[in-house]
């Protein structure tokens, strides 16, 4: 019984030595180099960075509405995004800007350009669900076709389109988009910019 206890302690330590020198001579290898790749840098599209956005909504919207004479109850998910092209704001700040001109303490009127409001159905999955449909004419079946449905849903889109006007959400981002490139106007012309909503 004692040998085999010897036995098992000499493995034991046979073992943790082995592991030690094998750690040991790991430590003193070199770590493996990574290659790295630099590939030239390419602009694909400047578009994007023209656009500035001002404005993401996201929203679950009752909709109710009468088709055909057969009234339709769902929800659908929706989001809209209210943004404004800049793709011209350069060419309005170097107008701006006369040439010769120098004295850089005078303040540059610049002006918003025009909202561009898109309201559309979310992507999600179960982005629109019908609760309810029901037909005004008797004996005449509830049951809506898909062009129907499809008609309710351009209709409740069109509604939160004139509901972001009325709830201020436009008046919002009109603010938040000349507060940003009010900013951006300065640091550009190093001047006082004033962006006319």
């Amino acid at each position: 019984m004692k040998t085999l206890r010897n036995y098992i302690i000499l493995i034991l330590i046979i073992c943790a030595a082995g592991a030690g020198i094998y750690l040991w001579l790991r430590s003193r290898l070199p770590e493996p180099q990574e290659k790295i790749t630099i590939e030239e840098g390419k602009i694909v599209d400047l578009r994007p960075i023209a656009d500035l956005c001002a404005m993401q909504i996201y929203r679950e919207t009752f909709v109710s509405d009468t088709i055909n004479n057969r009234v339709i109850y769902g929800i659908q998910k929706q989001q809209a995004r209210i943004s404004f092209d800049i793709e011209d704001f350069p060419a309005q700040v170097k107008a701006a800007v006369l040439p010769g001109d120098s004295v850089a303490g005078d303040t540059l009127r610049l002006k918003l350009p025009k909202e561009k409001v898109e309201v559309f159905e979310s992507t999600e999955p179960n982005s629109w669900r019908v609760i309810d449909t029901k037909s005004l004419r008797l004996f005449e079946s509830s049951k809506m076709t898909q062009a129907e449905e499809n008609m309710a849903k351009r209709h409740a889109i069109e509604r939160t389109r004139k509901n972001l006007y009325k709830d201020g959400s436009v008046i919002r981002a009109r603010h938040e988009a000349a507060v940003t490139l009010t900013r951006m106007a300065s640091a550009m012309t190093g001047r006082p910019v004033i962006v006319v909503e």
